[in-house]
């Protein structure tokens, strides 16, 4: 996971994060591949959107993440060319050999003060930006309303309300997730 401070450095410009950012998360491409050193790393919003190898940079970004949730990750619920709608693993997420204290941090996390059949979080990841879309599974209303705006700007924040606006259609509320959610463990294999 990309650690990010005051006195981190863009990939693309080198310069000081001084201005709207986000970074990537996670290792997914190998060694010898040339947008390798990009992974796990801290972009100005401006700097990516001008960068020639955003496109394919996202896409591979994208392809991971798609992998992950197909896998044991989580649950991938929609999924559209540009974009896909995935939550983190359905509960109870606290285990009987769970140390205590492990117990709590997770709980603290979550926000939750007990333990919960329902994911923790709900995420939109986009395909042509590098953007994870995340929100707590309780706030999806908000989120959808206008939420995932934050600390997004530029073309950004213009891909992200194209994509969240056709989330809302499919997913305008908590009530239609739960239903989704339901649906998807319903019919998994």
């Amino acid at each position: 996971m990309a650690i990010i401070s005051e006195s981190s450095n863009c990939m693309i410009c080198g310069k000081t994060l001084n201005r709207p950012s986000f970074a990537t998360w996670g290792v997914w491409l190998e060694p010898k591949h040339p947008l390798f050193r990009y992974c796990d790393a801290p972009f100005h919003i401006d700097c990516m959107a001008n960068w020639t190898q955003r496109i394919e940079f996202s896409r591979s970004y994208f392809e991971m993440w798609r992998d992950v949730y197909r896998g044991s990750m989580g649950n991938l619920l929609i999924e559209q060319e540009n974009w896909m709608l995935v939550t983190g693993p359905a509960g109870p997420h606290i285990t009987p050999d769970m140390k205590a204290d492990f117990a709590k941090i997770l709980l603290d996390v979550s926000g939750r003060s007990e333990d919960t059949s329902e994911p923790f979080y709900a995420m939109v990841i986009t395909a042509n930006w590098p953007l994870r879309l995340r929100t707590e599974w309780l706030n999806w209303d908000a989120f959808v309303l206008g939420g995932y705006r934050e600390h997004l700007v530029d073309g950004a924040l213009l891909e992200a309300s194209q994509i969240m606006t056709a989330v809302a259609r499919i997913v305008p509320d908590l009530t239609t997730l739960r239903g989704l959610l339901a649906y998807h463990l319903r019919n998994m294999n």
